[in-house]
Formats: C-alpha cells, structure tokens, sequence
C-alpha cells in the first residue's frame, strides 16, 4: 500500500515524500546529552524552528536535506524528532 502525504497537520520530517518542502514547526529530543551536542550543530547549520527544509535523498538510515543554501544529511533516528508542517 502507499503512504500518501497530506500537507494539512503536522508530520515527521520521516514522513515527507522526496522532493517534498515543509517547515519545521518543532523539534522533540529524548535521550543523552549528545543528543542535545547534535541540535545545537544541526541548528547552527540552520535546521531550527520556522526554517524550511526539502528532502533531496535517501540513502539507507540518511536522509539528505536542503535547508536554504545548505544540504545537510541527518539520521532517521534524529529526522523522527524533526516535526514539520
């Protein structure tokens, strides 16, 4: 069966189809301190709340991103705590 995206309500950056852009509109961390390391890395590279983000790629657990100029490539595990609309 295929999933269908609809772009009413929030989702998971998982979620989004390729080719797909949305906005992050919030992102939920659980786990240790690197976790925390991780964020402030990936809001530096410009992955924060209200930036949109398109899913160029996937490669096995990666996913590649293009979040203004930047193409940044993140974990399934850290792209399920990426909330977007």
């Amino acid at each position: 069966m295929l999933a269908v995206y609809e772009s009413a309500g929030s989702h998971f950056l998982t979620d989004l189809p390729i080719g797909r852009q949305a906005v992050v509109s919030a992102i939920h961390l659980v786990g240790p301190e690197s976790s925390r390391a991780l964020l402030v890395r990936t809001q530096a590279m410009g992955l924060h709340i209200g930036s949109c983000v398109e899913v160029l790629r996937r490669n096995g657990r990666l996913l590649l991103l293009q979040i203004g100029a930047v193409q940044m490539a993140v974990s399934s595990d850290f792209a399920r705590a990426v909330e977007v609309q």
